[in-house]
């Protein structure tokens, strides 16, 4: 059986959940509010597999309990990579990445950033779904933001005004055949969501090829990539381990989630024989 640690409620856990009944494999979803009201105890015997979704606040849970199935013997998505940075957050992605000699925007944390030229982009390293990510134009701006959130919790990007940004799936360090590309908002940083094409994997292989070299160097097996373009430059933006799945089903019309569920299946089966 395969477990997941997801968001009750969540279009992916609820995705996932019936691709699993529709393809016939052993699937139990368990949302990590609810884990915690048992003190994360799990049979770790009944499973083959682990893939959580969820992290903060439950990160040391969390990676407390992937310990315990890789003790056992059982395969744990993302896992050894998952027991390095499951704490560490955005930024040790962006560190790992850079030391790859893969092209990221100038990251610091901010506890250690110096002269800051504005405007910058900060990030709150747990942030999810881009709803902590901030454009902020000037000192007074990031003084206020540095009392929401511990200054060795904050990561300051450098700007970069991009025509687009590319948003690539990419299942067990290979991309999906569907891609998305956005104009970006000239006004802003945020991608206009009415502004976008489909784009299939054959007409964009540099982009799916730093896709899937940028979730290879973090050992991301089921990931979604943002890519920015500024004229002929690409910039990884960002490798998302829990990949929001509803936009880009509904954009692309492409099953990522039984993509997924495929290759857990396929993955807890290869498991189960070395183990054995």
């Amino acid at each position: 059986m395969i477990l997941v640690i997801s968001p009750k409620g969540y279009y992916a856990t609820d995705r996932l959940s019936e691709e699993a009944k529709k393809a016939g494999v052993e699937f139990e979803a368990v949302d990590a509010g609810d884990l915690a009201k048992q003190n994360f105890k799990v049979d770790v015997k009944k499973y083959q597999l682990l893939f959580f979704r969820q992290g903060y606040p439950y990160a040391k849970q969390i990676f407390d309990l992937a310990k315990k199935f890789i003790k056992a013997g059982k395969k744990v998505i993302d896992a050894p990579q998952i027991l390095e940075d499951v704490i560490a957050g955005k930024w040790y992605s962006h560190q790992k990445l850079g030391t790859a000699g893969l092209a990221v925007p100038n990251t610091v944390l901010l506890e250690e950033a110096g002269d800051i030229e504005y405007p910058v982009v900060v990030k709150w390293i747990y942030g999810l779904k881009g709803e902590q990510v901030f454009l902020i134009k000037n000192k007074q701006e990031l003084e206020l933001l540095s009392l929401k959130y511990p200054k060795d919790q904050l990561i300051v990007q450098q700007f970069i005004k991009a025509d687009y940004e590319y948003k690539v799936i990419t299942v067990g360090f290979r991309s999906v055949p569907s891609i998305l590309k956005f104009k970006i908002d000239p006004s802003g940083f945020r991608i206009n969501f009415e502004n976008f094409e489909v784009i299939r994997k054959e007409d964009t292989l540099k982009i799916c090829e730093l896709a899937e070299n940028a979730s290879k160097a973090l050992n991301r097996e089921l990931a979604k990539v943002d890519i920015l373009q500024k004229h002929e430059k690409l910039y990884i933006l960002e490798v998302n381990r829990w990949p929001g799945l509803a936009s880009f089903e509904s954009l692309t019309k492409y099953n990522v989630s039984s993509e997924f569920i495929r290759y857990l299946s396929r993955t807890k089966k290869l498991e189960t024989q070395s183990v054995a």
